[in-house]
């Protein structure tokens, strides 16, 4: 595929949440190679519950039904919805890539009936979540709606090895898949990415108090009572204040919860400024990346955010991010909270120091724009010999 005047088409259901951090990185390494770039999205704002719309020149909106519930036959409708039209669309560009970030699941089905036509665009599949399985729901909440969630499942199941490149958010995705499907193209965990703002790196400094962030959502997929458990467990050693970076359905119940604890916080809202937010995170000592073990994700946007910033982490969450912490000694894998609690509150400066240089390193790693560059070329590359075309 000679890149030269060709176009690629870029599709997301959630625009306003994938730019920062995939599509615009994308978006650059297309463009340098030559394609002109148009992207794909919904009008409905899924964190608000609201519509909107961008300005952006290169952008198509799609009309889609809103709804109010994550959970919910309205939201499964208005996917169906985009996707069927996002198939229609893509028929109409006549691209020579399309690459679409699912979910939704409906988007395997549409996107690889539309390449099974004699006329077909080489096709990419990433990988950005698993539904049903990384929905918070009970044992038996999922017992009950094992048939329907089931079929749900099986819509990506049956198609996403169509495609000519499938690329993970995560590894753990990536095993899960990889166990239950046998890929025949090319396949690779790329972390998602973050610009680097930051001009001179400098750890925050423990005074008296340690100071505790929560940054992002604060909805149904965050453990709250594991969050307390572990603040009133620092709190008996050393005193402590939770600063949230966030709203959220879960928001009044996380500060009533504090409230009753004892517990000090300070709610800050959203925070878009960068250089607020530079202000904000830059007196955190640690930060809070905890979720309900029935949510089943490798790698969190916050986690992400936290390492940019040489935060380190306190942690709960498994696969890939389990590793890293373990690995990097960038922060703490929670097994007992007044153990985890004990190490906090121990550490010297040059301990502390030594943690929050390395969640930095890790960001330098694994999730800097550099990287992802790196692996997006080596990936397109292998398509590119599988296929003997330029991709």
């Amino acid at each position: 595929m000679n890149s030269k005047n060709k176009r690629v088409v870029i599709i997301t259901a959630f625009f306003n949440y994938d730019y920062e951090i995939r599509i615009k990185f994308l978006e650059t390494y297309f463009e340098k190679k030559g394609f002109e770039t148009e992207i794909v999205t919904s009008n409905f704002n899924h964190r608000n519950k609201i519509k909107y719309e961008t300005n952006k020149e290169n952008v198509t909106t799609i009309e889609v039904p809103v709804y109010e519930k994550n959970i919910s036959f309205k939201r499964i409708w208005s996917h169906y919805v985009f996707s069927k039209k996002v198939k229609k669309i893509c028929e109409e560009k006549k691209s020579e890539l399309i690459y679409a970030i699912t979910p939704p699941n409906y988007i395997f089905s549409f996107l690889n009936k539309l390449k099974q036509k004699n006329v077909s665009p080489k096709l990419i599949f990433e990988i950005e979540d698993l539904w049903p399985e990384s929905f918070p729901l009970h044992k038996t909440v999922k017992k009950a709606l094992r048939l329907p969630l089931c079929i749900w499942k099986n819509i990506r199941d049956k198609n996403v090895s169509k495609a000519d490149g499938i690329v993970f958010e995560c590894e753990l995705f990536e095993k899960y898949l990889t166990d239950r499907i046998n890929f025949t193209c090319p396949i690779k965990t790329i972390y998602l990415s973050k610009n680097d703002e930051l001009q001179n790196y400098c750890p925050s400094m423990i005074d008296n108090e340690i100071s505790i962030l929560y940054l992002g959502s604060v909805n149904n997929l965050i453990d709250i009572d594991l969050i307390i458990k572990i603040l009133n467990a620092i709190n008996n050693i050393k005193p402590v204040v939770l600063k949230i970076v966030g709203t959220g359905e879960k928001l009044e119940e996380l500060e009533q919860k504090c409230l009753s604890n004892k517990l000090r916080y300070i709610t800050y809202g959203a925070v878009y400024d960068e250089n607020r937010k530079n202000e904000i995170l830059s007196n955190c000592n640690y930060a809070l990346n905890i979720m309900k073990k029935t949510v089943f994700v490798g790698v969190t946007m916050k986690s992400l955010e936290y390492f940019h910033y040489g935060i380190p982490i306190i942690n709960n969450i498994v696969g890939d991010t389990y590793k890293i912490v373990q690995r990097e000694h960038c922060g703490f894998n929670i097994t007992d909270e007044c153990e985890v609690a004990d190490k906090i509150c121990g550490l010297t400066i040059e301990e502390y120091e030594k943690i929050s240089y390395n969640a930095r390193k890790v960001y330098n790693m694994h999730f800097s724009p550099v990287v992802f560059y790196e692996q997006i070329t080596s990936f397109i590359n292998e398509i590119q010999e599988r296929k003997n075309e330029d991709v």
